[in-house]
């Protein structure tokens, strides 16, 4: 009912807080003063339309996106059909922005607001103990005003809860909810249209589908060949790609001209596996997504970005390396459960190390290196950036996926006709192979938190398994069961994940766990519990059903994009999800029996990562080594 405006300094020593806050005024004073850029301004009013044109979040359906918005009207008496009427307010913005209207705004609801507030969050490394010094004395006394008839209720009560928190629930009671059968699911999946060409001798993959005159465009840089320095070197590219001036614009020019032109620009680099033999196939990808009127300036744009980035903004270049840093150091707090599955792919496979040396901790180790010895380190960074952009910006590197409207191909397969003939034509180098030999397994990492990340992996190739979409329905059964009755209501974690990719590996993870040796004693018993489980025909009906469920959930136009890009740089058919799709509806309790093998071998020969506290990781045994991220 009242809206909030934040402005919010993260990383921050708590000194800086005044400084924060005067800099913030300071600033917004001299917009009223001066006036806000208006190729800034046009950029962002660009980016919005776009985004409410497109009318597509990959995270959830869109009707269910309207309806929060117009709830946001709604609760509170307004008409709710406000928050999803845009036209007219976009065109009063556009008539009114160049006569101060964005000024008037900061002047009336900032500088002119008494109701702010500077809030200061304050980490402290002592509060933990002391709040467990609190609670141990707290708990002590009740202990003690309990006495021993007492104690025997509450071990009675909890004794109770795990009891019932690990029953099954009953059949005639899950009856009485709405529930889907097989008979009510397609038996067929629809299958994309999309069709191979070339021009100027690159590969091209056009996807047809109607985008409302949206263009999806992925540019994909095959990155074989590189060694260990330049593969380091291309994972800071990825990140720093479209941050960073050109010879002729520099860095917030870039920006504008991208927010004027695109809905989106991605890039990243990452180790896709081959379909037919599982090769490593490492893949700088650039992708964006562009209204059709704009595709011409959008290519123009990205002659720019692959041959002409520079890196002679020294200040801006340690600004972008220092937000790297930080950022990685979030993740390994705020997502360690993804950290450390990512790692222990590193220990199974080279796409996993490929991946952990571009973006993952052996990244962090040597980007925060760079950042800390920035002065010293830029030429010879400068020199490498430089280097492995000209080696992986050739035509003959290239790839390009496009999603768009059928009667748009030729004209658009004619524009990037003409892009391409302005790429270099250089024969690729090719290295020998180094540093790709799999991480030695089992690793506690400090990353300063109480609770942990507990990730196990196995290759099923150990005990002559392979993928297969059965597997799906049982990782759903242990999801759903198993692991969280004991992992997430017994253990009190916020969840637990099975992940098994198509390329032959499990991995299972906890995260945000209280608990180590007893989360990892559980995974040690899955396998037992497949082969003793007794599922009757309707719940493992269920349970395919909602596998299935997750295979056609509707997607935006963005991630079926992505997928018929993966499809192309894989080589992997469409029919291959079908195939995954016939297997989940043929699931049986034979399934969950054969998959008990993959878990008893997960429990003798699975390698862990965790990610936590270093006194909780301390106590795992001496097979394990020890990094300390220093966060």
């Amino acid at each position: 009912m009242q809206p909030v405006f934040s402005i919010t300094l993260k990383g921050a020593d708590e000194k800086n807080a005044i400084v924060f806050e005067e800099a913030t005024l300071a600033v917004l004073e001299e917009i009223v003063q001066k006036g806000l850029d208006t190729d800034l301004i046009e950029a962002a009013i660009e980016s919005l339309e776009f985004e409410l044109r497109e009318t597509d979040a990959s995270y959830e359906p869109i009707g269910l996106g309207y309806s929060e918005m117009m709830l946001s009207s709604y609760l509170y008496g307004g008409n709710p059909f406000n928050h999803i009427a845009y036209k007219k307010a976009l065109a009063h913005i556009k008539a009114e922005y160049q006569k101060g209207y964005f000024e008037r705004l900061i002047s009336e609801y900032f500088l002119g607001n008494t109701h702010r507030s500077l809030t200061v969050v304050k980490p402290s490394t002592l509060l933990q103990e002391a709040y467990e010094e609190e609670k141990s004395t707290y708990l002590e006394k009740v202990k003690a005003d309990l006495g021993e008839e007492g104690l025997k209720k509450i071990k009675s009560t909890q004794t109770w809860l795990e009891e019932e928190q690990l029953k099954e629930n009953e059949e005639n009671l899950l009856e009485t909810l709405p529930q889907l059968t097989l008979k009510d699911m397609p038996t067929l999946l629809e299958i994309a249209k999309v069709e191979k060409t070339k021009v100027e001798g690159c590969q091209v993959l056009f996807h047809e589908e109607a985008t409302k005159d949206i263009i999806y465009l992925h540019f994909l840089w095959d990155a074989k060949g590189l060694n260990l320095s330049e593969r380091k070197s291309l994972g800071l590219l990825a990140h720093i790609f479209s941050y960073i001036g050109t010879k002729h614009y520099s860095y917030d020019e870039i920006e504008n001209k991208i927010n004027k032109l695109s809905g989106g620009f991605h890039v990243a680099v990452h180790a896709y596996s081959q379909y037919d033999d599982h090769a490593l196939l490492p893949i700088f990808k650039v992708s964006c997504k562009v209204l059709k009127h704009r595709l011409e300036e959008m290519m123009q744009l990205m002659t720019e970005l692959f041959n002409e980035t520079q890196f002679e903004e020294k200040d801006k270049l340690k600004e972008l390396i220092g937000h790297i840093v930080y950022e990685l150091e979030r993740s390994f707090s705020g997502a360690p459960e993804y950290r450390a599955t990512e790692r222990v792919y590193a220990y199974l496979c080279a796409q996993g190390v490929y991946e952990d040396q571009v973006a993952g901790i052996a990244f962090y180790e040597s980007i925060k290196a760079i950042y800390l010895n920035f002065d010293e380190q830029y030429e010879p960074l400068k020199v490498k950036l430089l280097k492995v952009m000209k080696e992986i910006f050739k035509r003959e590197r290239l790839k390009i996926a496009v999603t768009a409207a059928s009667e748009d191909k030729a004209w658009i397969c004619d524009v990037l006709s003409g892009w391409t003939s302005t790429l270099s034509n250089e024969a690729c180098i090719q290295h020998e192979a180094d540093g790709l030999a799999f991480y030695v397994p089992n690793e506690g990492i400090f990353n300063g938190q109480d609770g942990q990340a507990i990730a196990k992996g196995i290759d099923m190739k150990k005990c002559g398994l392979s993928y297969k979409g059965q597997y799906e329905v049982v990782a759903n059964i242990l999801e759903n069961t198993y692991l969280w009755d004991r992992i997430r209501l017994k253990g009190g974690a916020y969840g637990c994940d099975v992940m098994l990719s198509k390329e032959g590996y499990l991995v299972i993870c906890s995260y945000c766990d209280p608990h180590l040796k007893t989360t990892l004693k559980t995974f040690d018993g899955i396998g037992n519990y497949l082969r003793c489980i007794r599922l009757s025909k309707k719940v493992i009906e269920r349970t395919i059903v909602s596998t299935l469920g997750a295979m056609i959930a509707p997607c935006s136009m963005e991630q079926k994009s992505e997928r018929m890009c993966t499809y192309f740089i894989t080589g992997m058919p469409q029919e291959e999800r079908q195939k995954i799709y016939d297997e989940i509806r043929r699931t049986t309790l034979d399934d969950f029996i054969e998959m008990s093998k993959l878990f008893d071998e997960l429990e003798k020969g699975g390698v862990v990562c965790v990610l936590g506290g270093q006194e909780k990781l301390s106590t795992l045994n001496s097979k394990f080594q020890f990094i300390d991220l220093g966060i």
